[in-house]
């Protein structure tokens, strides 16, 4: 029976992403603000019939996720609600770091490999706000905090390595650059090319729905 659950939870969801994408490449406002917000509800009830031991922080990611996706509709009528999106995706992050911090163990990650990822990371953090920050203005220390924990949760992700399964790991590690990379074409497509990059909503959903997707498949069994 839970078998059973889990997989009309998956089908929901992937129908619901089909819809939620179409409505964005189609500009149809009643499809986005029909199936956006049921996006993480049903992942969140994937999760819950996957996992035996439900985590706390992956429940709390999920439903700031949602908060996150549901402020981000209204971003055209007030600004306000771009940064309650981003605060509600900051507590997304910030449990994704606890959970993947609390997945490493001593000795897991090769230490001489440490410094190059660190180094990885701050170079793409470099390089985004290179271009953007001129263009942040009352929202540089918002985005500046909410970059720094998304690139703090990559190399966390990273750093999981010996320390859980190998396909969790792989799986999870997917998940999270694939959310990392719709996170930095949101602050491309806002600040760099003012909401006019091309497609810009239907692929930043795009890797969104597969990034979180992925991460929470990755819970299913992690040692």
């Amino acid at each position: 029976m839970t078998l059973e659950k889990k997989q009309i939870a998956i089908i929901l969801y992937i129908l619901f992403s089909l819809f939620e994408i179409i409505g964005e490449l189609e500009q149809n406002n009643v499809l986005t603000f029909v199936f956006k917000p049921l996006l993480m509800p049903t992942l969140l009830t994937f999760y819950y019939f996957q996992t035996l031991n439900k985590e706390k922080s992956i429940l709390l990611a999920l439903f700031f996720s949602f908060l996150g996706d549901t402020f981000l509709l209204f971003t055209q009528q007030s600004e306000i609600y771009f940064l309650l999106g981003l605060g509600s995706f900051l507590v997304t992050q910030s449990a994704y770091v606890y959970t993947f911090y609390k997945d490493k163990k001593d000795g897991g990650f090769p230490s001489k490999y440490k410094a190059p990822v660190i180094l990885f990371f701050l170079l793409g953090f470099g390089t985004l706000f290179y271009f953007i920050f001129p263009a942040l203005g009352e929202f540089t220390i918002p985005v500046l905090v909410y970059a720094s924990v998304v690139s703090l949760m990559g190399m966390l992700a990273v750093f999981r390595y010996n320390s859980v399964l190998l396909n969790n790991y792989l799986i999870t590690l997917l998940g999270v650059f694939l959310f990392m990379i719709s996170d930095t074409f949101i602050a491309l497509d806002k600040f760099l090319y003012n909401g006019k990059l091309p497609y810009a909503s239907a692929l930043i959903m795009l890797l969104y729905i597969a990034g979180q997707y992925w991460i929470i498949k990755g819970r299913k069994k992690i040692r």
